[in-house]
């Protein structure tokens, strides 16, 4: 016994995502990280699983990421919706009753915490939650890449929170992201170093060039890759 990841892919037409259900198996307690398109897949899961559903973790407010988030709640009614206060601010996305966190507070999950980590940049609320030694990313930072950027000064934004993000990481902790383009969810941040050329500038300038530079295509092209488990 004690934790386990249970990566979800779900898909609608031209989307692939990933969710995730954080399960302390002692305490028989889990939380859901974004969900999304599948709800029968999703429900099939938990029910599997049978705990009991403490917090929906939102990484950002995108549509891909919170479609299923009220029929979820709605089905959950103890769950708290967690997502940030910016983001919330911005997107206007929450309800009286959710949870609007903000940069360092700790969810209790079991016997341990998730670690809510606001890192602006793709949105500006978007948020990663670190539980154990995994990271849940959203669109922050892939395998083998990070989100979209509306402007250069929202790509600085994203190279401070992508160097917060290894300043506090450990090499071992595994990263999970919405998506999987090349690289599969699940790898450790000491790989992840050597498939994601966003980890291995340290110059903002350049950080914020590369992010922007024009002609850049397949940007919604998400691959489908089973995720590591090694």
């Amino acid at each position: 016994m004690g934790v386990k990841v249970v990566p979800i892919e779900t898909r609608w037409a031209g989307f692939i995502n990933y969710c995730y259900l954080l399960v302390d198996e002692d305490a028989r307690e889990a939380a859901l990280v974004d969900p999304s398109w599948d709800y029968g897949k999703i429900m099939d899961v938990l029910d599997a699983q049978g705990v009991v559903l403490r917090y929906i973790l939102v990484t950002h407010s995108h549509l891909d990421h919170i479609n299923l988030v009220r029929r979820f709640s709605e089905r959950f009614p103890a769950a708290s919706v967690v997502l940030s206060r910016e983001e919330h601010d911005q997107s206007g996305f929450g309800e009286p009753g959710d949870r609007y966190v903000r940069d360092g507070e700790r969810l209790p999950l079991g016997r341990g915490h998730i670690g809510c980590m606001v890192t602006p940049g793709h949105t500006r609320g978007s948020t990663c939650y670190l539980w154990e030694d995994n990271l849940f990313t959203g669109d922050t930072l892939f395998p083998d890449g990070c989100g979209i950027c509306e402007s250069h000064a929202a790509a600085s934004a994203l190279f401070d929170s992508v160097r917060r993000i290894l300043s506090v990481v450990d090499p071992s902790t595994r990263l999970y992201s919405g998506h999987c383009y090349h690289v599969a969810n699940g790898l450790t941040f000491e790989r992840a170093m050597k498939t994601n050329i966003y980890l291995q500038i340290d110059s903002r300038e350049t950080f914020c060039g590369f992010r922007m530079r024009p002609g850049q295509k397949n940007l919604f092209a998400f691959g489908s890759l089973a995720c590591e488990e090694d």
